[in-house]
């Protein structure tokens, strides 16, 4: 049985395919990295523990190398190479999707998903909370994304998701009385008024 890759060589991995990033955001890539890793292929790409921060999820490994650094262009430690074809694969995909996107625009993503917010809400005064793989793994497998594909519907949801108060995000799909045409149209098509749900 092999090693595992561990979190370095994901994270040198994402460096080398879109070079200098804000270390905001390599924390939020490595995390989604994981989480559809799970959900792929049905295993973790790496091992070290991810934890809740404040500003969303943080491998503190990961940080010990980069603290103290807004940017960063390449890793005194990893090797791309250890990883197979299919994690390659995954992450890749994970880059596709999310790649283009601010490391605030991800942490803030992360804010509205249930894997950080459980794990800060059952953190008993613990600053920073581990989350569970069963908890993102829960969690992924609930998107309807094919394997290493996800569509474009989604992306304009989690544009939603992000762009909204997150005390109307919590009322668009808690509440009751919520008339949601106008999102649904525009989650399947990208066309019409995805704030006809919030008209009076």
């Amino acid at each position: 049985m092999t090693a595992m890759t561990s979190v370095h060589d994901v994270a040198a991995f994402i460096l080398a395919e879109l070079g200098q990033m804000g270390t905001m955001k390599l924390q939020k890539l490595v995390y989604y990295s994981q989480a559809w890793s799970l959900v792929w292929d049905r295993q973790p790409v790496f091992s070290e523990p991810i934890e809740a921060w404040e500003n969303g999820p943080v491998v503190r490994d990961l940080y010990r190398q980069h603290r103290a650094m807004p940017f960063i262009e390449r890793l005194d430690r990893g090797d791309p190479s250890r990883l197979s074809d299919d994690q390659r694969a995954s992450i890749a995909a994970v880059l596709h999707f999310y790649g283009e996107r601010s490391g605030s625009w991800l942490s803030e993503l992360t804010h509205r998903e249930s894997p950080w917010l459980e794990a800060r809400a059952a953190a008993a005064g613990a600053s920073t909370p581990p989350i569970s793989l069963s908890a993102m793994r829960d969690f992924f497998s609930l998107y309807p994304a094919q394997f290493r594909s996800i569509p474009a519907s989604i992306a304009r949801g989690l544009e939603l998701v992000v762009g909204l108060p997150r005390d109307v995000v919590d009322e668009l799909f808690q509440g009751s009385t919520t008339d949601a045409t106008g999102i649904e149209e525009w989650l399947m098509t990208g066309e019409g008024d995805p704030w006809q749900a919030s008209a009076g």
